[in-house]
């Protein structure tokens, strides 16, 4: 059986959407473990096997697949290489 673990206290924004499998599949897909916090943008796709850490924001149009985000990161991408720490967003967005 393929589970969707929701923490607590999630912001899905429009049309973001957690899928365990795609609509082509027929195979068995892997857990979504969301995190305490999480905020999907807009048109954020979480995919099967994916797992998003407490305090994350997953940006606009971006896909997550089988793969772990750290706490407090900022994912990008489409699809997500890797978070980059809020604290260095924080960081660079302070020095322009």
């Amino acid at each position: 059986m393929t589970a969707v673990s929701l923490i607590q206290d999630c912001m899905f924004v429009n049309q973001s959407s957690v899928r365990t499998r795609s609509q082509h599949s027929v195979n068995e897909c892997g857990p979504i473990v969301i995190g305490s916090n999480v905020w999907l943008s807009n048109d954020a796709i979480i995919l099967s096997g994916s797992k998003i850490g407490a305090d994350c924001v997953v940006g606009v149009g971006s896909v997550c697949r089988d793969m772990e985000i750290q706490p407090y990161s900022l994912a990008l991408g489409n699809p997500i290489k890797r978070g980059l720490p809020i604290a260095n967003v924080i960081r660079m967005a302070g020095s322009s």
